[in-house]
């Protein structure tokens, strides 16, 4: 989902650290901050010099005898096999004193799958070889998380209990206990090394996909259990939103609402938190298109009831009057506050302002040529897992069907089937969508 939120206060913030950051470094330049800066980095060599524990007498560090362990291991698994017959390949990021302290060891395999991708003018498909990979990396400030996750393919990265470790799994097979198998050996071998593998952040939603609950090292049957689907299509609601029984229910009246095009409807099925992140997009629209979408501007405005967007100005800049000042900056996320509770009070701030948040957001819709890029398109999603009030299942996203030229020449692995994201939750008791939208190319 193209997410762009308007924390105001947040600009004057950023030119602080901006301003800090050129401080610093003016000052490492004149020489105030060597010393500290020449502790830091002694300080990092030390670390990781911890991280690398005792060589063995073949002058092996840790993470290079667990991927060896893992290798032996893997040869006894149809499906992994090959990793025993590969090279671990060393990549070195940074070096301090010639000796590497950022630096990555992996191993990777092709398996014996061969995935069909069907092309589009031609009776043949196009075979994509399975494979998979362990990359073991230590890296002094960090790596992002990765929770990727398609119908034969996808990655996990782990955290360890030592701060400079990180593991990242890949996998890419029609079998789909291949990355639960490797996984428990991956997590044994290190684990003989001395390094326990940890989430890499705590979901606060059931986990759906593989990759989802791989990054928790949940094994499969410590899942809530599937929530069965709609046997036949869910007819439209007769009765407001809170008639929407099940996830699927309101799966169901999304979908037929995008298909009219009717985005009131399509409103009432979100969340409050999901309709204060479109009210964001709207809003972001409205100022970097200026003229480009006069009418938009006007439509907000009329249910504002006061000027907030000057179209003259291109981009369009926000009018900083008292009434607007005041109500923007009454957008912008509060302190300890996390990113579904600062939607759902934009939302309430603006249904207080306009009344009807579902009927602003279908009169703002009505004056662009569509719905915002990666909003009101139609969700095909399975496996939704309900825990309490909350649910999660992942959207599938089917890449059209390519030529073999196409394919062969943007890469094969991208006309797999993706899963994405998709999460629910029971309000009033009615389940509402709380995400589902993602950029997808």
């Amino acid at each position: 989902m193209a997410c762009r939120s308007i924390h105001f206060p947040a600009i004057v913030s950023w030119l602080s650290f901006v301003a800090g950051v050129c401080h610093t470094e003016r000052s490492a330049a004149q020489g105030q901050d060597v010393p500290a800066i020449g502790h830091a980095l002694k300080q990092e060599k030390r670390d990781v010099e911890n991280v690398e524990g005792e060589r063995s007498e073949s002058g092996l560090l840790p993470i290079e005898r667990a991927l060896h362990a893992i290798q032996r291991r893997a040869a006894g698994d149809h499906a992994l096999k090959h990793l025993a017959d590969e090279p671990i390949v060393p990549i070195n990021y940074a070096f301090l004193g010639g000796k590497p302290i950022d630096y990555r060891r992996a191993i990777s395999a092709p398996t014996d799958d061969q995935i069909e991708i069907p092309t589009k003018g031609d009776a043949a498909s196009i075979r994509l070889p399975g494979s998979v990979s362990v990359h073991i990396e230590v890296i002094r400030q960090g790596v992002d998380g990765e929770v990727l996750s398609g119908r034969y393919n996808g990655a996990v990265t782990w955290k360890t209990d030592n701060p400079h470790v990180f593991v990242k799994l890949f996998w890419c097979s029609k079998d789909p206990d291949v990355p639960d198998r490797l996984l428990a050996i991956v997590r044994e071998e290190l684990g003989r090394e001395g390094l326990r593998l940890l989430p890499m952040q705590k979901l606060d939603w059931p986990a759906a996909t593989t990759a989802e609950r791989l990054s928790q090292l949940l094994p499969p049957d410590g899942l809530p259990p599937v929530a069965p689907g709609p046997d036949v299509e869910v007819a439209p609601p007769q009765a407001p939103a809170r008639d929407f029984a099940s996830p699927y229910d309101v799966v169901a009246r999304h979908n037929q609402a995008v298909a009219k095009e009717d985005w009131e409807a399509y409103a009432r099925c979100l969340t409050p938190a999901s309709q204060g992140v479109v009210i964001r997009e709207v809003l972001f629209l409205a100022a970097t298109g200026g003229k480009k979408c006069p009418e938009l501007i006007k439509s907000i405005e009329k249910h504002l009831k006061f000027k907030l967007i000057d179209a003259s100005d291109f981009p369009g800049a926000f009018v900083q009057s008292k009434e607007a000042q005041k109500f923007l900056e009454s957008l912008a996320m509060q302190p300890d506050e996390d990113s579904e509770a600062a939607d759902a009070r934009l939302c309430e701030i603006f249904r207080r302002r306009v009344g009807d948040v579902p009927a602003f957001l279908a009169d703002c819709f009505r004056q662009l040529p569509g719905p915002p890029e990666g909003y009101g398109k139609p969700i095909e999603c399975e496996g939704v897992r309900i825990e309490g009030d909350k649910a999660s299942g992942y959207l599938i996203d089917r890449p059209p069907a390519p030529d073999t030229k196409e394919a062969e020449k943007r890469g094969v692995l991208r006309y797999l089937p993706r899963y994405f994201p998709i999460r629910f939750r029971r309000i009033g008791g009615s389940w509402l969508v709380a995400f589902a939208y993602e950029q997808r190319q």
